[in-house]
């Protein structure tokens, strides 16, 4: 996705290379017990935890999940969403805070702040809810979720399409549809069967496409290539 904005841009194709962010699959592993994790928010064994974790601003789109979370509860107990990150726009986490009032859901969403271990949250959850209403430039939190085979739930713009193949290692819904994140949070939660395949799926796709070791033997051979000189300069010092 960035990259082909930066073609749009005129820039020479063979002068542009991509290489993904990575995550540590060898590193990046829970620490703590999930319950002990969730009892921080008062939060049930018994209840589904679906979380959406980045920095509260409108353009990750919280609110879809809020209002997601409002037609969910129509359709069964015990739903909690949770909001980790740090507020980054007051005036929308106000405006977060005033619908949440509006529809009562006061027991249903929570907001958890910044989190220094956010794996341990991510393990805590039944899933993992990426809500972007503008194109991603790449979504790291998805590819964390997905190394500990969470099943992810992703906005189909920008980079994620790149990252979660659609009813194969996650599910894609149009950005700002509460509805079909509604019915696509309902169909994990009542598919367990298929939830534990997308997590399946999720973990060996990045273990294959996004661990730092690919990432850093990618820079490694750019970096070779652009030290070596050209067959020009060779011919040049040869003559």
């Amino acid at each position: 996705s960035v990259k082909a904005r930066v073609l749009e841009l005129g820039l020479n194709p063979e002068k542009v290379v991509r290489i993904y962010n990575a995550v540590d699959c060898r590193a990046f592993h829970p620490t703590r017990d999930p319950q002990e994790v969730r009892a921080e928010m008062g939060i049930k064994r018994s209840e589904h935890m679906i979380s959406l974790i980045g920095n509260i601003q409108q353009w990750k789109g919280q609110l879809t999940l809020v209002e997601a979370a409002d037609r969910l509860r129509k359709r069964r107990e015990g739903i909690r969403c949770v909001f980790i990150g740090e507020v980054i726009e007051e005036g929308y986490a106000r405006e977060i805070e005033r619908v949440i009032q509006e529809k009562g859901l006061q027991d249903v969403v929570v907001f958890g702040g910044y989190k220094h271990d956010v794996v341990n949250w991510m393990n805590a959850s039944d899933i993992i809810v990426h809500a972007s209403i503008h194109p991603e430039p790449f979504g790291r939190v998805l590819i964390e979720a997905m190394v500990i085979g969470k099943p992810v739930i992703g906005t189909g713009i920008g980079a994620v399409p790149e990252i979660i193949e659609d009813r194969v290692s996650g599910l894609l819904f149009a950005p700002g549809d509460d509805a079909q994140l509604c019915d696509h949070i309902d169909f994990l939660l009542a598919h367990p069967t298929e939830t534990q395949r997308y997590g399946r799926n999720a973990a060996r796709r990045v273990r294959k496409v996004f661990d730092i070791q690919q990432q850093i033997a990618a820079i490694e051979r750019l970096y070779e290539s652009l030290l070596q000189p050209s067959q020009d300069e060779t011919h040049a010092k040869s003559d």
